[in-house]
């Protein structure tokens, strides 16, 4: 009952939370990458093999390119060099990859060993795969896609398991400019006719270079049409209900990744690193690398987490519920309830409250939060107090890793309370306390 009514709350309020309302990963860094990999033309459109080795990027205006500085883009390739530690000079001698056009790597499967090429501007191609069989690659081969223009399309990316493509194209029934479309494969294993995204991801403006997670349920993309920073920025939606048709109100990346430039092109590699493409320091855009700050960084579970001093307390403004609920949609009967012999770590129930409760934290600036810990059960004191401040530390470093400040958490300790039955399962509640810088 309890997880019902607060999915039913969060649903219900769903509309009201902001960009900046859903939980994100804290960027460590932003670097642009060297000149193995970026030079004078342009590069976009990173993509990082699995084995993490191999970066393919496409480069425009370039004297190397097949074709010449005016032709169109060439897939490049740069190996990582273990012994260096850095990336090796980049090359387009790629078989029979690359021609007079447009080329790029739109998706890579590891498992088969296949990899996804696009060329938009070549009727004769459009999307194609390799394959590598021993030592060799297999000659390009076309994949048919119904639905789609044999020219003029701007860009797609391929799942892994080439179960799903996303494409951003240009239609006459669209929203405006370039919006998103997913195809995905029938029961007959055929591709479906591309179906819009819709309204909460296209706008009047442009979406493009589309990619989606490795769990197919985040999808990054750039847009001019739903705020930010200058250009072109970079978001990311959510799927919800394991649908391709319903996606949470997207989030912009902030202005670590994002600039008042373009900024595009964003592959997500494991948890902790991405690459995307921008012209914030020239005319033409480089490949910039993305680290993540990494869990293991923020709180140990086994540190002991400082208790709020009386001044800390006696400075709060708390919010009462009236003000909870009309200006930050919070309820006021909000807590969390687990048991002291488990993790917070894989209770889906407690990651959708600290998903909620991190949204709420990081759209209000302004919105601080202390924790109390009140027993349920019978606990012995020692019990209570260790497992308590492990509770808090793990409590503590998941806010932080969905983006929450950790000056916006304090933690106000134990109250005993005799109110509650006495059980044997160890259980407390986490008791928020909300106010006000």
């Amino acid at each position: 009952m309890v997880r019902q009514q607060f999915i039913y709350f969060l649903i219900s309020n769903f509309l009201f939370i902001s960009f900046f309302g859903f939980a994100q990963k804290q960027v460590d860094s932003v670097v642009k990458l060297s000149e193995s990999i970026n030079s004078s033309a342009e590069e976009i459109q990173p993509l990082l093999s699995l084995s993490g080795d191999s970066l393919f990027f496409a480069r425009f205006f370039h004297e190397e390119n097949i074709g010449g500085k005016y032709s169109g883009s060439d897939i490049w390739l740069s190996i990582f060099d273990e012994g260096t530690q850095e990336w090796g000079k980049a090359s387009n001698q790629l078989k029979n990859w690359n021609d007079k056009r447009n080329n790029f790597i739109v998706g890579i499967n590891p498992k088969e060993k296949i990899i996804y090429l696009n060329n938009p501007k070549n009727p004769d191609k459009g999307i194609q795969f390799v394959k590598k069989i021993g030592n060799y690659w297999t000659k390009p081969e076309n994949i048919s896609l119904p639905g789609i223009p044999k020219s003029g399309y701007q860009g797609l990316y391929v799942s892994p398991d080439y179960s799903v493509i996303i494409l951003a194209m240009k239609t006459e029934n669209g929203f405006g400019k370039e919006d998103l479309y997913i195809s995905t494969k029938n029961d007959q294993g055929d591709w479906t006719k591309p179906v819009s995204l819709g309204s909460t991801i296209n706008t009047s403006e442009s979406e493009i270079s589309p990619f989606l997670s490795a769990d197919k349920q985040t999808l990054y993309f750039a847009s001019k049409g739903h705020g930010g920073y200058g250009d072109m920025d970079i978001f990311k939606s959510e799927r919800l209900y394991d649908s391709w048709n319903v996606w949470s109100k997207p989030i912009n990346l902030g202005d670590k990744i994002n600039s008042p430039a373009f900024d595009g092109y964003y592959s997500q590699h494991g948890d902790s690193l991405a690459f995307f493409s921008s012209n914030r320091e020239g005319e033409l855009s480089d490949v910039y690398e993305v680290r993540f700050i990494s869990p293991k960084k923020f709180i140990d579970s086994n540190k002991t987490i400082n208790i709020s001093s009386a001044q800390q307390k006696a400075d709060r403004i708390y919010l009462n519920e009236d003000k909870l609920s009309t200006e930050y949609s919070i309820p006021s009967n909000f807590m969390i309830e687990v048991a002291l012999t488990e993790s917070i770590n894989g209770n889906n129930l407690i990651e959708e409250q600290l998903w909620f409760l991190a949204g709420r934290l990081n759209q209000y600036p302004n919105l601080k939060v202390a924790f109390k810990i009140v027993p349920i059960d019978n606990i012995s004191s020692d019990i209570l107090v260790i497992r308590s401040n492990k509770i808090i530390a793990e409590l503590f470093s998941e806010l932080i890793l969905q983006g929450v400040n950790r000056s916006k958490l304090e933690y106000d300790g134990i109250e005993i309370s005799n109110k509650e039955s006495q059980g044997r399962n160890q259980k407390v509640r986490i008791i928020p306390l909300f106010f006000k810088e």
